[in-house]
């Protein structure tokens, strides 16, 4: 059936930047806990059910009309590798980025991912989930607390953002499979669950030592017998019932609101401050009023305000105008940051309101 006779699947509206912070009900992973130096293990070893599950008879099936196929689900997770593939250079590279926005049902449509080959997007996933795992280890631990911003104003670190998209890899196997990471429910051929580091029921120790263990699985490394697929047995698995919806990193609703933040203390990044994580939380509005008030300060120390100092002389006139300039340019410090604009623009507009009240202080003084 072409896309076009597709019924559209329902887009997402949900915050699910949630998941840094608890465990996931549905597929039972708490992300937060991975530092960044697990995460490429992770990622590698995640990824290598999909050529398994697209091998399925029902690929192309959707369980529910507006619910994804196992197919679509799989373009959709290649095209995520490939997106924060993207943001994780953009976040290395420049301050404080903003994302654009992404939008996975148009990605869908665009993409045709009902009409693909089953085959050749196994393949794609396994290899844009590489270059994305050695972009990971290619992060210096100095770097993991770099932050790039959502759209709509949420936060991410290296850290976060990697954690982030380790949970929609995982959510997205429990889309297709109904079962969560470590349920052996229907496997019979003793292939290994997903590793129980991603449901952290162990030591860190154990953690970091079978992280190890799956990528020598992945190199080919094992001893002994054939090495077995670490992740959820998705071909024996039962498409779960129901509308599991798409739980992508969609904007604005994955990432969705809400600065994350949630590090694990081995990763050597500061946990965000509770203050600064809500200002980040809702830095629109918080940022709008304060540039509303300071707007209007600048405009009633022209209008209502008389001057301190009276005369025409050039003290005079710096006296008069520097006090409602200095507030004009505080508007714009909170515009900027509110919209998210480059780290240099806000700045620019502190440094020149801190230099205009200085100019007024020497004016007043001399």
């Amino acid at each position: 059936m072409p896309d076009s006779e597709l019924p559209e699947v329902p887009p997402e509206t949900k915050d699910w930047t949630w998941v840094l912070h608890e465990r996931c009900p549905q597929c039972t992973l708490e992300a937060g806990v991975l530092t960044l130096a697990e995460i490429p293990a992770v990622i590698r070893a995640q990824v290598q059910v999909w050529p398994v599950v697209l091998l399925r008879g029902d690929v192309l099936d959707r369980p529910a009309q507006q619910v994804w196929s196992p197919l679509e689900y799989a373009a959709h997770t290649r095209d995520v590798l490939r997106l924060f593939t993207d943001r994780l250079a953009l976040i290395r590279a420049e301050d404080e980025p903003t994302f654009a926005d992404w939008d996975p049902n148009e990605a869908a449509l665009a993409g045709g991912y009902h009409e693909l080959d089953p085959e050749t997007v196994g393949a794609e996933i396994l290899a844009s989930a590489e270059t994305l795992a050695a972009a990971v280890e290619a992060v210096p631990p100095e770097s993991a607390g770099r932050r790039g911003l959502r759209s709509d104003g949420a936060a991410f670190t290296v850290t976060t953002l990697m954690q982030y998209l380790v949970h929609d890899l995982v959510h997205h196997l429990w889309d297709v499979s109904g079962e969560p990471p470590g349920a052996s429910a229907g496997a019979t051929d003793g292939s290994d669950s997903l590793p129980e580091a991603l449901q952290d029921t162990r030591p860190r120790a154990e953690v970091l030592q079978e992280a190890g263990a799956a990528e020598q699985v992945l190199d080919g490394g094992t001893s002994g017998g054939e090495a077995t697929s670490p992740g959820v047995v998705a071909e024996q698995s039962e498409v779960g019932a129901g509308s599991p919806e798409v739980a992508a990193p969609q904007e604005p609703a994955p990432g969705a609101a809400g600065g994350a933040s949630a590090e694990a203390p081995e990763s050597g990044e500061v946990p965000e401050p509770p203050i600064q994580a809500f200002a980040n939380r809702h830095r629109r509005v918080l940022g709008l009023l304060v540039a509303i008030i300071c707007a209007v300060l600048a405009v009633a120390y022209v209008t209502v305000v008389p001057p301190t100092v009276t005369g025409t002389g050039f003290r005079a006139f710096l006296v008069r105008w520097t006090v409602p300039a200095c507030w004009a340019l505080i508007a714009g410090v909170a515009l900027t940051w509110a919209l998210s604009l480059r780290r240099q623009i806000v700045n620019g507009f502190a440094y020149a309101a801190v230099a205009c009240w200085v100019v007024y202080l020497v004016a007043r003084l001399v």
